[in-house]
């Protein structure tokens, strides 16, 4: 389970664990950064109102999931 409130769920049964927004996206981008930045560039793509970058989305990301986004931000800057 991903969510923002790690402290009210430490007594989760067996199989399930919590993760912050920030430690799921992490582990994600670790496993395949490629896909994770395709999947940022459509849905950036699809803001409209107001439109954003790859880059502003990943920067308001980076409100809730700091360390991925120091990561994508790192990789965006590779491509």
């Amino acid at each position: 389970m991903v969510t923002s409130n790690i402290r009210d769920f430490g007594n989760l049964p067996d199989g399930i664990v919590a993760l912050t927004p920030d430690e799921f996206l992490s582990q994600i981008f670790a496993k395949n950064p490629t896909e994770v930045l395709e999947a940022i560039t459509v849905q950036a793509a699809a803001y409209r109102r107001p439109a954003l970058t790859i880059r502003e989305l990943i920067e308001r990301l980076a409100l809730t999931s700091p360390g991925f986004a120091e990561q994508a931000l790192e990789a965006l800057d590779d491509r």
